[in-house]
């Protein structure tokens, strides 16, 4: 004996069961791979009697349709009941049928058939077929079916145009500028049709609901992107149906470029005049973008850089919003729009009626009437130093004043903070500040107490009297030369002061000194301030230092000197 033979001769049992079940001996034979002779033997031998393919078919049916019906009735798939009951998809249809029910497949062509009509009335006002599709929501190749059958192969192409709203008009120049592109509708190039294509599902519903009636779009469909400058990623995607009108459209944004000779979309000012707050709007919305500094740019790097100067000069004669021409570091020369600080309020007070709330984080909070913490009257501070120098307490409204006071009180706070002191406050300190001290050089009370704290540091009080203010150089001065035994303020002044009329040594006359003209135990004699004796004066130190000990005294020095017999200090 064969393999083969062995093989079955030991499954005879199995062979046995499949049979009564209804397998034929083609589908034995092929489960356990030998010939028909092999098993036809042990059938013959067990007594069971031979029968065909349809026979078998027969047997099948009857145990299979306990198990079909109930899952027909669970709205089981074809598929999920060729795969639990093995049985053929041939089989399967026609326990189906003889039981009275109907598959899914021929419900969908029920209800197809009765969409007919709608698809040829769509078909009569000039619906394409894939704009018949989306709204019909049928099999594409049904429709063309229908039409084929109904209606003549060669269908001759109706446009039912549709007049644009000013509002739809508005959104769809303005996204122009932004994210959005038109294209030709058709071959003959005389319908156009604009497309939208936004990360934001929230905005890209809120324009579809705006322009839903020259759209077939329901909603936006969702689309996998895994390349391209938006990154990987899901995005929203809607267009319009082809229109007459958007052709207009598309020749009044579209111009001939000199260089590649291809259509391209060219700023031109019959195009911005056409811009309503709404279409501003939407074009920031679009390619808007703020910084955390403050600052606002407008996305425009596929424009050149007289495009961008049209640009400029629009928004400064029709809606007087200052802006500056930014050039992005790189390769090639993109530019960007930045909106001047002083601008932002008012180009936002223009657009923000038409923001979508989910596109609210691109605006920028509006800058507060404050009031100064020094001199108590209201202003409005600029965006850029709004953002980062006064949401503190202490503002100043920018008058030099109120700038000098400001600090003088920041000066003083860290000096107060450096010795772990409790500073005033702005409102103490100024208080404080108004009270007056006596001057000590004039006697007036005409200084304030934090007057000199911040220029001076050591130095004494004093007032603004040019005066005093030298009195007071001149006292620093002497306190740092002496260093030990240091007068007061006071006592020094008192020996400033003209004592007596002082004689002069040389010339015998009598003149005022002060207390540095007073002579201590160095200087023994006293000069006056005559050119005469200052000269006579320094040839005396001179005549001193070169004799030293042996040098005589100055009236002795004096009469020799008239003798002329000192020749080497003769005048």
């Amino acid at each position: 004996m064969g393999k083969k033979s062995v093989v079955v001769e030991n499954n005879s049992k199995e062979i046995c069961r499949l049979y009564d079940l209804g397998h034929s001996r083609r589908e034995i034979k092929r489960k356990f791979g030998v010939s028909d002779s092999p098993i036809e033997r042990i059938l013959h031998n067990s007594g069971k009697t031979l029968r065909n393919y349809s026979q078998a078919n027969r047997i099948k049916k009857r145990e299979a349709v306990e198990k079909v019906i109930p899952m027909v009735d669970d709205g089981a798939t074809m598929v999920k009941i060729e795969e639990e009951t093995k049985l053929s998809e041939w089989l399967i249809r026609k326990i189906i049928t003889e039981d009275g029910r109907l598959t899914k497949r021929k419900e969908q062509r029920i209800k197809q058939k009765e969409k007919i009509p709608q698809i040829l009335s769509l078909f009569d006002q000039g619906y394409s077929l894939r704009n018949i599709y989306y709204k019909v929501r049928c099999d594409y190749y049904f429709i063309q079916k229908a039409l084929d059958k109904f209606r003549p192969k060669k269908r001759r192409k109706v446009f039912q145009d549709i007049m644009l709203t000013q509002e739809e008009k508005a959104i769809i120049l303005g996204s122009l500028l932004g994210d959005a592109c038109i294209y030709d509708g058709t071959k003959s190039k005389k319908t156009a049709n604009v497309r939208w294509t936004y990360v934001n599902k929230e905005y890209a519903e809120f324009l579809l609901q705006k322009l839903k009636r020259i759209s077939n779009y329901r909603k936006p469909t969702k689309r996998l992107q895994d390349n391209g400058y938006r990154g990987n990623g899901t995005y929203w995607h809607f267009e319009t149906r082809a229109l007459c009108s958007l052709k207009e459209l598309d020749n009044l944004v579209k111009k001939k470029d000199k260089k590649t000779g291809k259509l391209r979309k060219t700023v031109t000012l019959e195009w911005l005049h056409r811009l309503t707050p709404f279409s501003l709007a939407v074009w920031y919305m679009d390619d808007g973008t703020k910084l955390p500094g403050g600052t606002i740019y407008i996305c425009t790097q596929s424009f050149s850089y007289f495009e961008h100067k049209i640009i400029q000069n629009y928004f400064q004669k029709k809606w007087k919003i200052k802006t500056h021409i930014y050039q992005a570091p790189s390769d090639k020369p993109y530019y960007k729009l930045k909106i001047d600080v002083n601008s932002i309020d008012y180009f936002f007070d223009l657009i923000k009626p038409y923001v979508v709330d989910s596109m609210k984080y691109k605006l920028l909070q509006k800058v507060p009437v404050l009031i100064c913490s020094w001199c108590g009257g209201k202003f409005k501070p600029l965006r850029s130093i709004w953002g980062s120098k006064i949401q503190g307490k202490n503002v100043n409204c920018g008058n030099p004043k109120c700038m000098h006071l400001s600090r003088l009180y920041l000066d003083y706070k860290h000096r107060e903070i450096k010795r772990k002191l409790a500073p005033l406050t702005s409102q103490e300190w100024m208080e404080a500040r108004e009270e007056k001290i006596e001057c000590p050089f004039c006697r007036e009370k005409n200084i304030t107490k934090f007057h000199f704290q911040r220029f001076y540091g050591d130095y004494p009080l004093a007032c603004d009297k040019r005066e005093c203010k030298a009195l007071a150089d001149k006292y620093r001065l002497y306190k740092y030369q002496q260093k030990e035994n240091v007068l007061n303020v006071k006592d020094w002044l008192e020996h400033r002061k003209i004592i007596e009329n002082l004689k002069c040594s040389i010339c015998g006359q009598f003149f005022k000194g002060s207390f540095n003209k007073l002579p201590d135990k160095r200087k023994k004699n006293i000069f006056c301030y005559r050119k005469e004796c200052l000269h006579t004066q320094r040839l005396y130190i001179d005549y001193c230092y070169r004799y030293r000990e042996n040098s005589l005294e100055l009236d002795s020095w004096l009469l020799k000197r008239e003798e002329k017999v000192l020749y080497p200090f003769k005048i």
